[in-house]
């Protein structure tokens, strides 16, 4: 992510102004200036780019890297991507890397990802009147997604070389919690949560049983898997419960 502080306004153009970055974020997200940096932490390395182009409303068109690659983006009247592409200057003629559409519906909703270089990649997208995922297709094969009337996920269904696997959800009677997923007759995920509604176990098969202790904020305090420790976690309570270390414990 580019950080408007981290760059030096230059000139002013009706399209937008130009940049230069002027610092980058050390360790810990603070900025310093590229090429050198102090306090804790690693220290930056130089940023790679010469100048970038910000238009209206602080969103990214351009961004010219020193090795020769040449990024930009269009946007629509809603600020959303509609154009996204990478071009190698540093060969004669110029040759894309990238160049990608997007088109939405209801001026919010991703609908198409068409890749002009390679179709294959190609991404279609439908969604139920509810403005649910239904329908998906790509380079993945094909989705089809099921909900109930409250909007909880109870079938999904992947078509890949005319091979479909078939997933069926289950959730608690008097809760939407899901508690299993199976495919065909076999358990492929099994759940189960403490009465505040924390989830405290996943058995997904041959993928292992997991078991987690949860502190008393709700946060997942450590992670079991066969009844073997692999992780612990800790926060920082004065800090809104921030995630600040997972220490792995597994072999």
């Amino acid at each position: 992510m580019i950080r408007s502080r981290c760059f030096t306004r230059k000139a002013k153009a009706a399209t937008g102004f130009t940049a230069t970055p002027s610092c980058v974020p050390d360790f810990y997200g603070h900025p310093h200036a590229a090429g050198g940096g102090s306090g804790a932490g690693p220290a930056p390395v130089n940023f790679p780019s010469s100048d970038a182009l910000i238009g209206g409303g602080g969103l990214l068109k351009s961004l010219n890297h020193s090795n020769g690659l040449s990024a930009w983006r269009t946007y629509d009247t809603d600020n959303l991507i509609g154009e996204i592409g990478l071009y190698d200057n540093s060969l004669s003629p110029a040759v894309a890397r990238m160049q990608r559409y997007h088109t939405f519906t209801n001026n919010h909703s991703l609908t198409n990802i068409y890749d002009n270089l390679a179709a294959a990649e190609n991404q279609t997208f439908w969604l139920s009147p509810a403005g649910r995922l239904q329908d998906a297709t790509g380079p993945w094969g094909t989705d089809l997604y099921y909900h109930d009337g409250v909007g909880n996920r109870t079938q999904f269904s992947r078509t890949v070389a005319s091979v479909t696997t078939t997933r069926l959800y289950s959730y608690g009677a008097a809760n939407n919690l899901m508690y299993g997923a199976t495919i065909g007759a076999a358990n492929d995920r099994l759940f189960n949560y403490d009465a505040s509604g924390n989830q405290i176990s996943d058995n997904r098969g041959a993928g292992g049983n997991f078991t987690y202790t949860i502190n008393r904020a709700g946060r997942i305090a450590a992670t079991l898997k066969g009844g073997v420790s692999q992780n612990t976690a800790v926060y920082d309570v004065l800090r809104g419960l921030d995630l600040i270390s997972i220490i792995s414990l597994a072999p």
